[in-house]
């Protein structure tokens, strides 16, 4: 390798192509067929999602909302907790903590919850904390996930 100044200079001898393996070759943002290709792997209802659009929460940045329609396609439309199919009318964007850097909520410090998997951190109750574990049939790594919003929401865990 040679140099000009601190700038490396790289011989074409170098320069190597490999062929993506396992990429599809349908999947192009050129092409009309292409681009239906990439909106059909999305699994997601497209409906869902321009309400989610057209609906942002008031009083909340503009990247609170990008990022609250990108974490329902990243959870695929499904609660955080119980896994159930979410009603975007009724789902709950979640902080998992309030410590936000620059003011600004990241992708990672939201949760998009139904209203029964908000229940689970919420409550105070542990008899009602029981009932909704057996009604959502929670597993422990569920279970453990509630528990860690739960503390960092300031309140008790609570053990089945």
């Amino acid at each position: 390798m040679r140099w000009i100044g601190d700038t490396p200079v790289v011989p074409l001898a170098y320069v190597q192509f490999k062929i993506p393996m396992r990429k599809s070759r349908k999947i192009n943002l050129y092409t009309l067929d292409g681009r239906m290709e990439i909106h059909s792997n999305l699994k997601l209802n497209v409906e869902d999602m321009l309400w989610l659009m057209r609906h942002p929460v008031t009083g909340e940045t503009v990247q609170f909302n990008d990022n609250r329609i990108s974490l329902y396609a990243g959870q695929e439309g499904k609660c955080a907790i119980t896994g159930e199919q979410l009603e975007v009318i009724h789902c709950i964007c979640y902080r998992k903590s309030n410590e936000c850097k620059n003011g600004r909520d990241s992708y990672r410090n939201l949760l998009l919850l139904s209203p029964a998997g908000y229940e689970f951190i919420s409550t105070t109750d542990s008899i009602k904390f029981a009932t909704l574990t057996k009604k959502y049939e929670l597993n422990k790594a569920q279970i453990t996930k509630v528990n860690k919003l739960r503390v960092t929401a300031g309140l008790a865990e609570m053990s089945m």
